[in-house]
């Protein structure tokens, strides 16, 4: 072999090597679901010529990876995935490499669990007459999700040095201090298991971080009382301890019972107000009655008073009980006619004893 022939045989070898286009594929390592916008794009590190720009996904569970999305010459992008395609936007162009790009974007609503899994992208591209594919490494994409609840508390004890800030956590070495978490779930709909994990890093060398884990399950039902539902939960929280060493200064807990929202007052308030409401209503019922009753009770004394007053009056014989109303006080057909008085209220001798 001639030095002519190594110079020419030389570059032919070590050009297609320096023609090796890098890819960039850029997503998230891991996405709170609901939280945020997931963007996922794909380019070129080295000048050449894309002719086509895909990027893949494998389900998280799965095992075969499927493109979701594709530019090539003369195209938009076009969306292959028919669950993809409705939630997504997709940007991008081929040509030459600092123009050439493909992009999705979801927003933070569109995002959902099918997104979870691995990405690749894969360039098609020209250099001289030599048409070649480079494939990015492949990304695992997490998906975080959120609990349905607020954020959790963290329960420290209070500092139980003298004349510290109880709200300072700072502690007598060697004492006990107690650890617990808090969070509210709202709404409650259907049963659940609650978990609480205690990290613990030790400040022993050459130990790793040692968690701890413990659970609660919890049910649900309808309300039973009155037809009414309430939103409330009612969930108890275990509160695990973190001891250190026993020590005689054991600071005072901050909580070490259950946490309950007012659901189980609500019960009680809601069934003695029902009680109370029947207890009320009776008692009314029964007062209208008697008042009834006494009235009438007080028409038939008051005409028996004037009927007896009446005949006392008027020298009767009739007796009050033959009058059956103040009606028959007119039917008497007799009565004798009261004596004439003076003006001292004594009684006038009548004619009849003129002469005698």
């Amino acid at each position: 072999m001639t030095m002519w022939e190594l110079l020419v045989f030389l570059p032919f070898v070590i050009t297609p090597g320096n023609a090796q286009t890098q890819v960039e594929l850029s997503v998230p390592s891991s996405l709170s679901l609901g939280k945020a916008p997931l963007t996922i794009s794909c380019r070129s590190l080295k000048a050449s010529v894309i002719n086509r720009i895909q990027i893949e996904r494998k389900p998280a569970t799965g095992s075969v990876y499927s493109t979701l999305v594709y530019v090539g010459e003369g195209f938009t992008p076009i969306v292959r995935d028919d669950e993809l395609r409705p939630r997504t936007v997709a940007t991008g162009r081929v040509g030459a490499s600092k123009e050439a790009s493909l992009e999705l974007n979801l927003s933070k609503d569109r995002v959902n669990c099918n997104d979870w899994g691995y990405y690749k992208c894969k360039i098609t591209y020209t250099v001289g007459n030599l048409s070649s594919t480079a494939t990015s490494a492949s990304v695992l994409m997490n998906l975080v999700v959120p609990p349905s609840s607020a954020d959790p508390i963290l329960l420290l004890s209070p500092s139980n040095i003298p004349n510290e800030d109880s709200s300072s956590y700072r502690y007598l070495k060697g004492t006990t201090i107690i650890i617990g978490c808090r969070a509210e779930v709202v709404p409650v709909t259907s049963d659940g298991l609650v978990y609480c994990d205690v990290y613990n890093a030790t400040a022993n060398r050459g130990c790793s971080t040692h968690m701890t884990s413990t659970s609660a399950s919890f049910t649900v039902q309808d309300f039973p009382v009155c037809n009414v539902s309430i939103g409330s939960t009612n969930a108890s929280f275990i509160t695990p301890t973190s001891n250190v060493t026993s020590s005689p200064n054991i600071p005072k807990k901050i909580n070490t019972g259950e946490f309950t929202t007012p659901e189980t007052k609500d019960y009680t308030v809601l069934v003695l107000g029902c009680v109370f409401t029947v207890v009320a209503g009776a008692l009314f019922i029964a007062s209208v009655i008697i008042y009834l009753k006494a009235r009438k009770l007080r028409k038939e004394a008051e005409a028996v008073m004037i009927r007896t007053t009446y005949d006392s009056v008027q020298y009767n014989s009739k007796s009050a009980s033959e009058y059956s109303s103040l009606d028959n006080l007119a039917e008497n057909t007799y009565h004798r006619p009261l004596e004439k008085q003076d003006s001292d209220g004594y009684v006038m001798p009548t004619s009849s004893f003129k002469g005698k």
